[in-house]
């Protein structure tokens, strides 16, 4: 057994050049929730050459729903620890490394530091405004996914070069990090989160689940299925990137999900060239 036994079957998607390609990559993936675990599990069975993850979170009960690797017998286990075995067993000849830190302003710029492209796969908005911000001053292009009930999903990569996440997703931008831990701006995630869950009720959302999240009685719903799926195309796309240098979802275009739609997945502009409105993503 060898790594291009395991990958043999890719031959044909990808030519030999592009697997070696494939081979040679090095991506992150910040954070193990239904979105990145299931991206480190596509990353090692594309036979991508190094992958990094980090989430310092344990699996719980609510996970297994959507949470690749988590099962009733993982419960209150690292969920690093868990899909660094997982990943190693899956493909045993590509390097893996999982971290159960958190990721902050102090320790971003040494974690994302030398790899090719991250993906974002966490749900706070201040670990997404470090992840991307960190990636664009690196010179590092970084993917971002959102997800809203019950059906709709969110894809782009943000380059170097291009406009940066806070000033496509309509948020306000500090030059000082520490901006973001204010009040003011928690304050504002908390209104934001709010008319989400009020902006899903057109999308199919239940009144019930709206009334109970606003007042903080509920979480964010989510299933396998669209989860799975945004995190399958944010992997399409990184590794469009990674061997051709491109993809349809450069920001700020996005590749938008919505399975309730006859037209289940599109790429769009947003409606005024430039930004999005975070809150009606």
């Amino acid at each position: 057994m060898n790594y291009w036994k395991i990958v043999t079957r890719n031959l044909g998607v990808y030519s030999m050049q592009e697997q070696r390609r494939i081979k040679s990559a090095s991506i992150m993936i910040c954070g193990l929730g239904g979105a990145g675990s299931y991206q480190a599990m596509l990353l090692a069975r594309l036979g991508i050459g190094r992958i990094t993850c980090i989430d310092p979170g344990i699996f719980r009960l609510s996970n297994v729903n959507r949470q690749n690797f988590s099962s009733c017998i993982s419960i209150r286990k690292k969920k690093a620890l868990i899909v660094a075995q997982k990943v190693k067993e899956i493909n045993p000849y590509i390097e893996v490394s999982c971290l159960p830190v958190r990721l902050t302003e102090k320790n971003a710029y040494k974690l994302i530091s030398g790899h090719e492209i991250i993906l974002e796969a966490v749900d706070n908005l201040f670990s997404k405004i470090i992840i991307h911000r960190t990636a664009k001053v690196l010179g590092i292009p970084s993917m971002a996914i959102l997800g809203s009930p019950p059906h709709r999903g969110f894809v782009s990569i943000f380059t170097p070069s291009g406009p940066s996440y806070e000033e496509v997703m309509s948020l306000p931008i500090y030059s000082d990090l520490r901006s973001y831990r204010s009040k003011e701006f928690q304050k504002l995630e908390i209104r934001l989160r709010q008319q989400r869950a009020k902006g899903a009720l057109k999308n199919g959302a239940r009144v019930e689940w709206v009334d109970q999240f606003c007042v903080g009685q509920a979480g964010w719903p989510t299933d396998v299925i669209r989860v799975h799926l945004v995190a399958l195309l944010a992997v399409y796309e990184a590794v469009q990137w990674v061997l051709h240098g491109k993809a349809m979802s450069r920001a700020p275009k996005a590749i938008i999900v919505n399975l309730a739609h006859p037209q289940m997945v599109t790429i769009q502009a947003p409606r005024n060239r430039r930004r999005w409105s975070y809150a009606e993503l």
